[in-house]
């Protein structure tokens, strides 16, 4: 018996917004990185790579959803 479509559109939304949840706080502490190693006196140049790290997962992030929704019944 084939799976109802309701319920794997309901199940596969759920799965992207957790994978959304999960980008946003990645894409949050790879932000934080540099702040919080210059806040604790560590002046050296490598936590700032965080940053650019942080704006291609936050790219990703727009990426992955606009291609998601366009399949959600109205």
């Amino acid at each position: 018996m084939p799976p109802d479509v309701m319920q794997v559109l309901k199940h596969n939304r759920a799965l992207l917004y957790r994978h959304i949840a999960t980008r946003l706080a990645l894409a949050a502490a790879l932000f934080a990185v540099p702040f919080v190693a210059h806040m604790v006196g560590y002046d050296a140049a490598l936590p700032a790579f965080g940053i650019p790290a942080a704006l291609f997962v936050l790219i990703f992030l727009l990426l992955r959803p606009r291609t998601a929704w366009r399949t959600w019944p109205s």
